[in-house]
């Protein structure tokens, strides 16, 4: 048997959900085909998903295409990994609420801590929609055929030195 007192709390998470979806457009559920599709992972990250490269998201069924949850030592490690995991995370051929997410978690109000069930509605009073559809490398455009295999390279090693520093000197 287990007591409140057998329990202790040891670290943070956090699960963002990734959902076919066009955040400009209220949300608005956003069916077609996978035409590429880039999961994170690493240490502390984790993707819960049926989805692949090909699959077809019908408009009959919940948008939501996967869950990435991440766990750091504490909430600072585990925003900076979900920075990272949803700066990797790359689904073409659909509108996705992965820009939306990774804006929404830079955020001053979301790293301080500092949102209530209105921050959402809030947040997105004040967000350039531009944003959440350029997302943190607007040259990346899957969907124009000006993707490459170099691109994703210097994405990922552009967000790969931003851990590396973060992460220098720490136990």
């Amino acid at each position: 048997d287990f007591t409140q007192d057998d329990i202790s709390v040891k670290g943070h998470s956090i699960e963002c959900r990734i959902n076919a979806e066009c955040p400009e457009k209220n949300f608005r559920p956003c069916p077609g085909v996978i035409s590429v599709l880039y999961t994170p992972g690493g240490p502390g990250i984790r993707v819960d998903s049926a989805v692949y490269q090909g699959y077809t998201i019908t408009p009959y069924y919940d948008s939501m295409i996967s869950k990435l949850i991440v766990y750091g030592k504490d909430r600072q490690e585990a925003i900076m990994k979900m920075k990272w995991a949803l700066s990797e995370f790359i689904v073409g051929g659909i509108d996705t609420n992965i820009d939306f997410q990774l804006e929404l978690i830079k955020s001053e109000g979301f790293e301080k801590g500092n949102y209530d069930v209105g921050f959402i509605e809030d947040f997105l009073s004040k967000i350039d929609g531009a944003k959440l559809r350029k997302g943190p490398f607007p040259h990346i455009r899957i969907g124009s055929g000006e993707f490459t295999d170099s691109l994703l390279f210097d994405h990922i090693t552009e967000y790969s030195s931003a851990i590396v520093k973060f992460f220098k000197g720490r136990p």
